[in-house]
Protein backbone atom coordinates (compact mmCIF):
# COMPACT_ATOMS: atom_id res chain seq x y z
CA UNK A 1 0.00 0.00 0.00
CA UNK A 2 1.17 3.34 -0.73
CA UNK A 3 0.17 6.82 -0.14
CA UNK A 4 1.30 10.57 -1.38
CA UNK A 5 3.80 10.62 1.65
CA UNK A 6 5.70 7.34 0.75
CA UNK A 7 5.99 6.12 4.26
CA UNK A 8 5.53 1.96 3.38
CA UNK A 9 8.38 1.60 4.58
CA UNK A 10 7.92 2.99 8.27
CA UNK A 11 4.70 1.23 7.83
CA UNK A 12 5.71 -2.19 7.62
CA UNK A 13 7.85 -0.81 10.93
CA UNK A 14 4.80 -0.32 12.59
CA UNK A 15 2.98 -3.51 11.45
CA UNK A 16 6.24 -5.84 13.52
CA UNK A 17 5.22 -3.63 17.03
CA UNK A 18 8.45 -1.57 17.27
CA UNK A 19 6.25 1.30 17.80
CA UNK A 20 4.14 0.12 20.03
CA UNK A 21 7.17 -1.98 21.94
CA UNK A 22 9.29 1.93 21.84
CA UNK A 23 6.75 4.18 22.41
CA UNK A 24 4.98 2.61 25.77
CA UNK A 25 2.39 6.07 26.16
CA UNK A 26 0.37 4.21 23.41
CA UNK A 27 -0.78 1.03 25.85
CA UNK A 28 -2.20 3.83 27.76
CA UNK A 29 -4.99 4.58 25.56
CA UNK A 30 -5.93 1.12 23.82
CA UNK A 31 -6.47 -2.49 26.00
CA UNK A 32 -4.10 -4.73 26.54
CA UNK A 33 -5.80 -7.27 24.82
CA UNK A 34 -6.58 -5.61 21.11
CA UNK A 35 -4.59 -6.91 17.53
CA UNK A 36 -2.56 -4.51 15.48
CA UNK A 37 -3.03 -4.47 11.95
CA UNK A 38 -2.50 -2.39 8.61
CA UNK A 39 -5.15 -1.78 6.79
CA UNK A 40 -6.42 0.68 3.68
CA UNK A 41 -9.25 2.83 5.06
CA UNK A 42 -10.83 6.27 3.91
CA UNK A 43 -8.22 6.68 1.89
CA UNK A 44 -5.07 6.36 3.90
CA UNK A 45 -3.01 3.52 5.39
CA UNK A 46 -3.70 3.21 8.69
CA UNK A 47 -2.52 1.07 11.40
CA UNK A 48 -5.55 -0.18 13.62
CA UNK A 49 -5.76 -1.73 16.93
CA UNK A 50 -8.98 -3.89 16.46
CA UNK A 51 -10.59 -6.76 18.41
CA UNK A 52 -12.65 -9.09 15.84
CA UNK A 53 -15.62 -10.89 17.64
CA UNK A 54 -14.69 -14.28 17.40
CA UNK A 55 -18.11 -15.67 17.95
CA UNK A 56 -19.51 -13.79 15.60
CA UNK A 57 -16.64 -14.51 12.98
CA UNK A 58 -17.13 -17.83 13.83
CA UNK A 59 -21.10 -17.84 13.08
CA UNK A 60 -20.22 -15.97 9.81
CA UNK A 61 -17.65 -18.50 8.51
CA UNK A 62 -20.44 -21.18 9.31
CA UNK A 63 -22.95 -19.87 7.18
CA UNK A 64 -20.78 -18.57 4.34
CA UNK A 65 -21.45 -14.86 5.65
CA UNK A 66 -18.40 -12.30 5.01
CA UNK A 67 -18.29 -8.35 5.43
CA UNK A 68 -21.68 -6.33 4.79
CA UNK A 69 -21.18 -3.56 2.85
CA UNK A 70 -24.62 -2.09 2.12
CA UNK A 71 -25.35 0.33 4.02
CA UNK A 72 -29.34 -0.50 3.45
CA UNK A 73 -28.61 -4.27 4.72
CA UNK A 74 -27.03 -2.33 8.24
CA UNK A 75 -29.70 0.06 8.24
CA UNK A 76 -32.16 -2.56 8.30
CA UNK A 77 -30.47 -4.84 10.48
CA UNK A 78 -30.40 -1.81 13.20
CA UNK A 79 -33.95 -1.87 13.00
CA UNK A 80 -34.47 -5.33 14.05
CA UNK A 81 -33.43 -6.52 17.31
CA UNK A 82 -30.96 -9.59 18.00
CA UNK A 83 -32.33 -12.79 18.06
CA UNK A 84 -35.89 -11.71 18.53
CA UNK A 85 -38.56 -12.42 15.73
CA UNK A 86 -39.96 -9.44 13.97
CA UNK A 87 -43.05 -9.77 11.80
CA UNK A 88 -42.31 -9.69 8.47
CA UNK A 89 -45.27 -7.52 7.74
CA UNK A 90 -45.06 -5.37 10.35
CA UNK A 91 -41.81 -3.62 8.54
CA UNK A 92 -42.48 -1.09 5.83
CA UNK A 93 -42.64 -2.20 2.13
CA UNK A 94 -39.30 -0.21 1.42
CA UNK A 95 -37.62 -2.50 4.39
CA UNK A 96 -39.80 -5.92 3.06
CA UNK A 97 -37.61 -5.43 0.06
CA UNK A 98 -34.43 -4.55 1.40
CA UNK A 99 -35.27 -8.05 3.57
CA UNK A 100 -35.24 -10.31 0.90
CA UNK A 101 -32.05 -8.97 -0.79
CA UNK A 102 -30.53 -9.40 2.46
CA UNK A 103 -27.46 -11.77 2.57
CA UNK A 104 -27.54 -15.25 3.66
CA UNK A 105 -26.42 -15.81 7.45
CA UNK A 106 -27.37 -11.57 8.28
CA UNK A 107 -30.86 -12.41 9.13
CA UNK A 108 -33.73 -15.76 9.79
CA UNK A 109 -36.57 -15.60 7.96
CA UNK A 110 -39.10 -18.13 9.06
CA UNK A 111 -43.00 -18.76 9.90
CA UNK A 112 -43.40 -15.04 8.86
CA UNK A 113 -40.66 -13.58 10.90
CA UNK A 114 -37.14 -12.13 10.72
CA UNK A 115 -34.75 -12.89 13.24
CA UNK A 116 -31.50 -10.38 12.85
CA UNK A 117 -28.44 -12.69 13.14
CA UNK A 118 -25.77 -10.20 12.05
CA UNK A 119 -23.82 -8.22 15.02
CA UNK A 120 -20.92 -5.88 14.49
CA UNK A 121 -18.04 -8.10 13.51
CA UNK A 122 -15.25 -6.28 15.14
CA UNK A 123 -14.23 -3.16 17.29
CA UNK A 124 -11.38 -0.75 16.44
CA UNK A 125 -9.95 1.27 19.25
CA UNK A 126 -7.28 3.61 17.76
CA UNK A 127 -6.14 4.49 14.03
CA UNK A 128 -2.79 5.64 13.57
CA UNK A 129 -2.13 7.26 10.48
CA UNK A 130 1.89 7.74 9.66
CA UNK A 131 2.41 10.99 7.48
CA UNK A 132 5.67 13.06 6.60
CA UNK A 133 3.82 16.83 7.19
CA UNK A 134 1.85 17.14 10.14
CA UNK A 135 -0.57 19.59 8.11
CA UNK A 136 -1.55 16.21 6.32
CA UNK A 137 -1.54 13.67 9.13
CA UNK A 138 -3.83 15.79 11.12
CA UNK A 139 -6.28 16.29 7.97
CA UNK A 140 -5.91 12.41 7.43
CA UNK A 141 -6.43 11.26 10.93
CA UNK A 142 -9.53 13.47 11.28
CA UNK A 143 -11.41 11.33 9.06
CA UNK A 144 -11.54 8.86 11.59
CA UNK A 145 -13.11 10.97 13.76
CA UNK A 146 -16.97 9.36 13.75
CA UNK A 147 -15.48 6.18 13.99
CA UNK A 148 -12.71 5.28 16.81
CA UNK A 149 -9.69 7.69 18.62
CA UNK A 150 -6.95 8.86 16.55
CA UNK A 151 -3.14 9.77 16.02
CA UNK A 152 -0.97 11.12 13.70
CA UNK A 153 2.74 9.58 13.48
CA UNK A 154 5.83 11.52 12.22
CA UNK A 155 9.10 10.42 11.96
CA UNK A 156 10.92 14.00 12.66
CA UNK A 157 10.18 16.78 15.05
CA UNK A 158 8.36 19.66 13.06
CA UNK A 159 10.15 22.86 13.13
CA UNK A 160 6.49 24.85 14.10
CA UNK A 161 5.95 22.34 16.77
CA UNK A 162 4.03 25.02 18.69
CA UNK A 163 1.64 25.17 16.25
CA UNK A 164 1.68 21.66 15.74
CA UNK A 165 0.59 20.57 19.05
CA UNK A 166 -2.04 23.55 19.54
CA UNK A 167 -3.76 22.24 16.55
CA UNK A 168 -3.38 18.75 17.15
CA UNK A 169 -4.91 19.22 20.71
CA UNK A 170 -7.84 21.18 19.40
CA UNK A 171 -8.85 18.31 17.06
CA UNK A 172 -8.34 15.29 19.63
CA UNK A 173 -5.62 13.96 17.36
CA UNK A 174 -2.76 12.36 19.26
CA UNK A 175 0.69 12.65 17.90
CA UNK A 176 3.62 10.04 18.10
CA UNK A 177 7.10 11.74 16.83
CA UNK A 178 10.47 9.68 16.16
CA UNK A 179 11.64 6.36 14.26
CA UNK A 180 10.22 3.64 14.73
CA UNK A 181 12.73 2.35 17.88
CA UNK A 182 12.25 6.01 19.36
CA UNK A 183 9.09 6.78 18.71
CA UNK A 184 7.32 8.95 21.85
CA UNK A 185 3.72 10.40 21.96
CA UNK A 186 3.84 13.88 21.98
CA UNK A 187 0.22 14.36 22.75
CA UNK A 188 -2.26 11.68 23.59
CA UNK A 189 -5.17 11.18 21.21
CA UNK A 190 -8.52 12.06 22.79
CA UNK A 191 -10.76 9.00 24.32
CA UNK A 192 -13.41 8.37 21.91
CA UNK A 193 -16.86 8.38 23.01
CA UNK A 194 -19.74 6.84 20.88
CA UNK A 195 -22.56 9.23 21.68
CA UNK A 196 -25.11 6.89 19.11
CA UNK A 197 -24.35 3.67 17.50
CA UNK A 198 -24.71 4.45 13.16
CA UNK A 199 -25.11 2.88 10.05
CA UNK A 200 -21.82 4.28 9.33
CA UNK A 201 -20.39 3.60 12.55
CA UNK A 202 -21.27 -0.45 11.64
CA UNK A 203 -20.45 -0.01 8.08
CA UNK A 204 -16.71 1.00 9.16
CA UNK A 205 -16.03 -1.92 11.09
CA UNK A 206 -17.31 -4.05 8.43
CA UNK A 207 -14.76 -2.55 6.05
CA UNK A 208 -12.25 -3.19 8.78
CA UNK A 209 -13.03 -6.25 8.54
CA UNK A 210 -13.13 -7.39 5.36
CA UNK A 211 -9.48 -6.30 5.51
CA UNK A 212 -8.79 -8.46 8.11
CA UNK A 213 -10.48 -11.39 7.45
Amino acid sequence: MQTGDHVSGALQDLCTGTVRLASRGVADFVPADRDWSLLQMLGSDVLIAHRVDEAEHDRRQRDGLGALLSSDHLELLMSLPVGWPVPVPSLSHCDQRTLRRMPRGSVRIAAGAAERLAVRPARVDLAVVPARRWRAGLERAGRFAPFTARMMWLQRMPLDVDIMVRESRRFGVGVMVGPSEQAEVLVPPAPFIQRRFTAAGWLFTEQAYQQLR
